[in-house]
C-alpha cells in the first residue's frame, strides 16, 4: 500500500534531530523516495574543499560569524556565500518544495549550531550554518517551518 504523498506526517524539529541521532539516514531517507525527488547538494565540495576535508567551524560573533577552517585558519565565508547564491538561482529552476539540512553543520545547521569565541572559550549553540542562512533570508517566512 502505498501513501498519498499529501498524508505524509509533519515532524517537529526535535523530532528531526532524534531521528539523525538514532537512525540510518539512508534508510529514514528512504521510507520517503516514492513521494519525493532527492536533489542531494554538498556546499563544501561545491566550492571546491573536496574530500577529505580540514574541519570547518564558525567562529567569532554568533550574528554572522565566519567559516572559518580550523587548522589553516582559512576563511571559507565568501566562497560560500558566493556558492549559495549562484546554487540557490540554480535550485529555484527545479521548483523544489523544501530542503532537509544536516543538523549542527556550520554550511547547512538550520539552528543551534556551535559558534566558537574567536579568543578560545565554550562554544554557543545559537548559530547558523552560512548555507542555512542563505537559504533562510531567500525563503518566505510564511514557508519557514520544519515539515
Amino acid at each position: 500500500m502505498t501513501a498519498d504523498p499529501l498524508e505524509l506526517p509533519d515532524l517537529t524539529l526535535d523530532q528531526l534531530e532524534v531521528s539523525a541521532d538514532n537512525l540510518d539516514i539512508g534508510k529514514a531517507a528512504g521510507i520517503y523516495n516514492a513521494f519525493v525527488k532527492w536533489v542531494p547538494i554538498c556546499p563544501e565540495v561545491e566550492i571546491g574543499m573536496g574530500t577529505p576535508r580540514e574541519t570547518i567551524r564558525l567562529e567569532g560573533s554568533v550574528d554572522a560569524p565566519p567559516l572559518i577552517a580550523t587548522k589553516s585558519g582559512v576563511d571559507h565565508t565568501n566562497a560560500m556565500k558566493r556558492w549559495s547564491k549562484q546554487r540557490m538561482k540554480a535550485l529555484d529552476e527545479l521548483d523544489l518544495h523544501g530542503f532537509v539540512l544536516k543538523r549542527a553543520s556550520p554550511s547547512c545547521g538550520a539552528f543551534r549550531v556551535k559558534v566558537h569565541p574567536e579568543n578560545g572559550g565554550t562554544p554557543l549553540n545559537r548559530g547558523q550554518g552560512v548555507f542555512a542562512r542563505a537559504l533562510a533570508q531567500r525563503c518566505p517566512p510564511e514557508r519557514r517551518r520544519v515539515a
